[in-house]
C-alpha cells in the first residue's frame, strides 16, 4: 500500500470517528431492566424548591388509589392546596393517573449508574432543588424519586432514585409538567362498561324516580328505563338511549383553578346559594353518585351551572362548573319523561 492510500484510509477513519462521536445520531435501543416493583397507594408530588429548567407543575399535589371492592376498578384521587386561595380540593382523576401507578410500581429503566455531584448537577437532580415524587402505603414512605432533564430527543426523562441515576420514559414525566387539571376526571359519571340502575332528580317544581330493567345479550346492552310512579311506567326505549346518552355526556368544563376557572373565592360564593336541583344515580358497579346543581352563572361569555359530586362512601368532591347546555338537555328530557304516557310495544305483524 502506498503512502498516499495509508494517508487516505487513515483519515477515513478520522472522520468516521468524527461522524460517530460529534453528530446527533441515537444509540442503539438499550433493553429495560427492572428497577423496582413496590405497591403503593399514593403519589405525593412536591414542587420545585428553586429553578429548574423544566417547567413543572408548581403546586404540590397527592394522588391517591381508593379500593372499591375485590372485582371492581380502584378510583384514583387528587387533593391538594391551592396556592392562590390557599383552598383545599378534591378532585377525581382519569386515566393518565391510573396509568402512572401502573407504570411506576413495576419501574424499568434503560439507564442505571450510581449518581455522583457531577451527574446530579448535569442532569438537574439536586433535592431541595428539583420536584420529587414520593411513594406511600398509608403514612410509609417507601420510595422517593427526583424528577430532573429530559434527553435532547425528549423521549426520556432523567430521574435519581435509591442514589442511581435513571430514565424513565418522558410520557411519565411530563404528566407533571402539564397543567394539573388535564389530569382530573372530566366526565361525571365514568361508569364505562357499566350500567346506571336507579335515578332520583328533584328540584322545586319536579320529582322524579327511574329505574332502569337494561337487558344485555351478545355484549349489546338495550337500555329499559321504568318511571316509578304509583306504578311502574315503561319509558319509550327513544327515551331511554337517550337518557343513557345524555347522562354518560355530563362532563366538568371548567374548576376553579383552571386558567379561566375564576378562582375558588368565586365559586364558593355561588355556593351559598341553595342548590336549585338535584340527582341521585345508583350504578351496577355498586357506587352511588349524588350531585347538588346550583343557579346558573355567567362568564368568559359562556353559561355554566356550579355542580359538587359525591360518590357515596368515596369521597365528597370540590365544586366544578359544567356547561349549562349539557344539563339543559338533561332537565327538559326528565320534563318530557315525567309527561310521557307509558310505552305500549307495537303490535307485531302477522
Amino acid at each position: 500500500m502506498s503512502w498516499k492510500k495509508a494517508g487516505f484510509l487513515v483519515l477515513g477513519v478520522f472522520v468516521l470517528f468524527i461522524a460517530i462521536f460529534f453528530t446527533d445520531e441515537k444509540p442503539p435501543e438499550r433493553t429495560d431492566v427492572n428497577f423496582w416493583k413496590i405497591d403503593f397507594s399514593k403519589i405525593i408530588y412536591n414542587s420545585p424548591g428553586g429553578e429548574v429548567s423544566t417547567s413543572f407543575i408548581s403546586e404540590a399535589f397527592e394522588l391517591e388509589r381508593i379500593s372499591i371492592g375485590l372485582k371492581e376498578n380502584p378510583i384514583f384521587l387528587m387533593r391538594g392546596e391551592d396556592n392562590t386561595s390557599k383552598t383545599t380540593y378534591t378532585y377525581e382523576v382519569g386515566f393518565q393517573v391510573k396509568n402512572l401507578f401502573t407504570e411506576l410500581s413495576n419501574l424499568n429503566t434503560k439507564t442505571m449508574a450510581e449518581a455522583d455531584e457531577d451527574i446530579i448537577s448535569k442532569f438537574e437532580l439536586k433535592e431541595g432543588v428539583s420536584p420529587f415524587l414520593e411513594f406511600k402505603d398509608g403514612d410509609s414512605t417507601l420510595k422517593k424519586m427526583i424528577l430532573g432533564k429530559e434527553n435532547s430527543d425528549k423521549s426520556i426523562r432523567y430521574a435519581l432514585a435509591d442514589g442511581f441515576l435513571i430514565s424513565i420514559g418522558n410520557y411519565i414525566g411530563n404528566k407533571f409538567t402539564i397543567d394539573k387539571t388535564e389530569l382530573r376526571e372530566k366526565q361525571y359519571f365514568p361508569i364505562s362498561s357499566h350500567q346506571f340502575k336507579k335515578l332520583i332528580f328533584k328540584s322545586e317544581k319536579l320529582f322524579l324516580s327511574l329505574e332502569n330493567r337494561f337487558t344485555k345479550k351478545d355484549n349489546v346492552v338495550t337500555q329499559n328505563w321504568f318511571k316509578k310512579e304509583s306504578k311502574f311506567s315503561r319509558l319509550n326505549p327513544n327515551t331511554s338511549n337517550r337518557l343513557d346518552s345524555l347522562l354518560r355526556g355530563v362532563n366538568v368544563d371548567l374548576y376553579p383553578d383552571s386558567k379561566n376557572g375564576q378562582g375558588f373565592a368565586i365559586i364558593e360564593e355561588l355556593l351559598k346559594d341553595s342548590p336549585s336541583s338535584s340527582i341521585e344515580i345508583e350504578v351496577t358497579n355498586g357506587l352511588t353518585y349524588k350531585v347538588q346543581f346550583y343557579p346558573r352563572t355567567n362568564f368568559n361569555e359562556k353559561n355554566y351551572v356550579p355542580a359538587v359530586r359525591t360518590i357515596e362512601g368515596v369521597v365528597e368532591e370540590s365544586p366544578v362548573y359544567l356547561v349549562e347546555a349539557t344539563i339543559k338537555d338533561l332537565f327538559e328530557l326528565f320534563i318530557k319523561i315525567k309527561e310521557e304516557p307509558e310505552w305500549q310495544d307495537p303490535p307485531k305483524k302477522n
